[in-house]
C-alpha cells in the first residue's frame, strides 16, 4: 500500500473515529440529563446504548493500531514507538493538514467526553450520598456490611433507633 493511501486511510479513520466520540458525547450528556431526572429506566437504556458503542471504539481502537503498524513499516520504524503526532510530522501536505485538523478535533470531544463523565460520575455520587443520608435518618444509624453476619443477618446492637421501628 502507498503511503499516500496508508495516509488516506488514517485520515477515515480518524473520521470514523471522531464520529463515534461524538455519538458518546451525545450519549454521555443524555446519561446527565437522566441522572437529574433520576429516571433510572431510561438511565439504564442509555448505558446499553453507550456499551455498544464502547464496543465499537474497541474495534476502532484494533483498526487504527493496524493502519498505525503499516505506517511504522513505511516509515522504517518500530510500531511500538509510532505515535501519532510522529506521523503528522512525516505525513506529506495537504494529508498533513488534514490529520491535523482531524486530530485537534477529534482531541476537543475526547476533553468534552472526559468533562461531561466527570461530571455525571459526581452527580451519581452526590446521589447516592443522598440516597444513604435518607436510609441513615430512616434507620437511625449509618448501616455498614459489618453489621450484618456471613448469613446476611442483622447483628444484635446493630442500626436502631430510626424513625421507622423494625421490630415488632
Amino acid at each position: 500500500m502507498a503511503e499516500g493511501s496508508i495516509l488516506e486511510r488514517l485520515e477515515s479513520h480518524l473520521q470514523d473515529e471522531l464520529k463515534l466520540h461524538r455519538s458518546l458525547l451525545n450519549v454521555a450528556e443524555r446519561k446527565r440529563d437522566q441522572i437529574v431526572a433520576g429516571n433510572i429506566p431510561a438511565f439504564s437504556q442509555v448505558l446499553s446504548e453507550e456499551q455498544g458503542l464502547l464496543q465499537r471504539g474497541h474495534d476502532l481502537r484494533r483498526v487504527r493500531d493496524a493502519i498505525l503498524q503499516v505506517c511504522a513499516k513505511h516509515f522504517s520504524c518500530p510500531h511500538e514507538q509510532l505515535r501519532l503526532a510522529q506521523v503528522l510530522e512525516r505525513a506529506p501536505e495537504p494529508l498533513r493538514s488534514q490529520l491535523a485538523g482531524t486530530r485537534m478535533e477529534l482531541r476537543a470531544v475526547l476533553e468534552r467526553l472526559r468533562e461531561i463523565n466527570e461530571r455525571n460520575l459526581l452527580l451519581i455520587r452526590q446521589s447516592l450520598s443522598f440516597v444513604q443520608d435518607v436510609l441513615s435518618i430512616i434507620h437511625g444509624s449509618s448501616i455498614t456490611a459489618l453489621d450484618y453476619d456471613q448469613q446476611g443477618q442483622k447483628q444484635a446492637g446493630a442500626g436502631g433507633g430510626g424513625i421507622i421501628s423494625t421490630t415488632c
